[in-house]
């Protein structure tokens, strides 16, 4: 499993907060449910959304590997980036309002969309969450669980021009 600058933890080295690495030891990453850290391994890479954690200051410190798919990047690509560098400059403000609103209160962050530059240089559109996990050891950030939402939007807005239309003639 890779962490912070992109280091890989495996069955005999230890995270960060001296956490042994789950991803091929067979141990359970959570003993009340008694499955491995394997199980929870393919969770992340066969998901469809992508999950990312940045440090207090947006410094990202991982990416999912559906960052590939969804966005272009390679799943180190963006380590060590500022995560709102990438974000339109119309909705950084916002976004990064929300991100700190969330840090300061240790609440989670309300759900927000925003645009994204893709790897090809197109803007997406996105629908994120974020939850403060910074005295998490393992984790030692906020952990955004983003959904692509562009094509969601494009067809929200031509139903909504539809409706218009109709009802002006």
């Amino acid at each position: 499993m890779k962490i912070a600058g992109g280091r890989q933890v495996g069955a005999g080295d230890t995270g960060p907060g001296g956490e042994r690495g789950g991803e091929s030891t067979g141990g359970s990453a959570d003993p009340a449910d008694g499955r491995g850290g394997e199980f929870y391994r393919l969770l992340i890479d066969s998901a469809l959304d992508i999950i990312a954690v940045l440090d207090r200051e947006g410094m990202v410190t991982y990416t999912s590997p559906s960052i590939k798919t969804i966005m272009g990047f390679k799943q180190d690509e963006l380590v060590g980036r500022n995560g709102f560098e990438l974000v339109h400059p119309d909705d950084r403000e916002r976004i990064f309002e929300i991100f700190t609103r969330s840090i300061d209160s240790g609440e989670p962050t309300e759900p927000a969309v925003y645009r994204f530059l893709h790897k090809d240089g197109h803007w997406r559109s996105f629908e994120s969450k974020g939850i403060g996990m910074f005295d998490n050891p393992a984790v030692r950030g906020m952990v955004i669980t983003s959904r692509e939402v562009t094509d969601r939007l494009r067809a929200e807005q031509e139903q909504t021009l539809h409706t218009i239309l109709q009802h002006a003639s």
